[in-house]
């Protein structure tokens, strides 16, 4: 009677350590969903207005190129017009 066989002790440790697992799982999405949660409602908005502030830079240095650009063609055609 005192005596427990392996199989019960084996279904218990099995048991405990499914539970465990599941339990572990369980908690690790509702962490992930929370910092996903997080990302999604702060950090997402800093990075599409640092994006967009980028575009905007490049978009205006291009403009500056083209501009300069310009001139230096029109000055040459006016240069080659001249002569």
């Amino acid at each position: 009677m005192g005596r427990i066989s392996r199989t019960v002790i084996y279904d218990k440790l099995h048991r405990w350590s499914v539970s465990g697992l599941i339990g572990f799982t369980a908690l690790s999405s509702v962490y992930l969903t929370y910092r996903f949660a997080i990302w999604w409602m702060y950090r997402r908005p800093q990075l599409i207005e640092s994006n967009r502030q980028f575009k905007e830079e490049n978009l205006a240095k291009e403009q500056i190129e083209r501009e300069a650009e310009l001139l230096r063609q029109q000055h040459d055609a006016e240069t080659y017009s001249t002569q």
